[in-house]
């Protein structure tokens, strides 16, 4: 499939290019090169670059999340997905960003939830370096519940253990496997 060209891909692959070079102990052709630099910089100004937009969750969607997570008459396993689902839609997190969330990071208050997401990026093929994104959950909601203290609450009690990612793996609709992320 056609997955189009973003504006930062010329760079990209010029930096590549420097990079292979000087990998494989090669000769690197100039990627400041006056040549190269328009022939970017034309690409950028007239190829039709489209950006790729997360489509906005339904609002009955959210609702229908909030009244789950409040419903004791659910799988208790389930209604925390569901709340860190929400925990992400409210907190325009990737859903790569809210699984590297280290649950000793988050804080709850009257206001919000917060806390840190981490990325791990390599630089070249000898080091890596660990990125933090602070984050934001406004504690608000479609509904009249307070479904961010109802999932905070069933998380604390069934998410137990030292970590570095937020949501356990599910075992069935009542248990985690506090030992593996949940994946998606």
């Amino acid at each position: 499939a056609d997955r189009g060209v973003g504006a930062s891909t010329p760079d990209a692959f010029l930096m590549t290019v420097a990079f292979m070079c000087e990998s494989f102990k090669m000769t690197c052709p100039n990627v400041r090169d006056r040549i190269l630099k328009t022939v970017v910089e034309y690409i950028v100004d007239n190829a039709s670059f489209y950006k790729r937009k997360a489509v906005p969750p339904d609002a009955n969607l959210i609702l229908l999340m909030e009244e789950f997570v409040c419903d004791d008459l659910e799988a208790v396993a389930f209604r925390v997905v569901v709340w860190w689902g929400l925990c992400l839609a409210y907190g325009s997190l990737r859903c790569d960003d809210g699984i590297h969330v280290d649950p000793c990071t988050l804080e709850l208050t009257d206001a919000f939830m917060r806390g840190v997401a981490w990325q791990t990026k390599s630089h070249g093929s000898t080091s890596r370096s660990k990125q933090v994104r602070r984050f934001v959950v406004v504690r608000c909601g479609l509904s009249d519940m307070d479904w961010m203290k109802v999932g905070w609450d069933l998380f604390w009690q069934n998410c137990s253990g030292e970590r570095d990612f937020w949501i356990p793996a599910l075992i069935d609709g009542d248990k985690f496997d506090n030992k593996k992320p949940l994946l998606y």
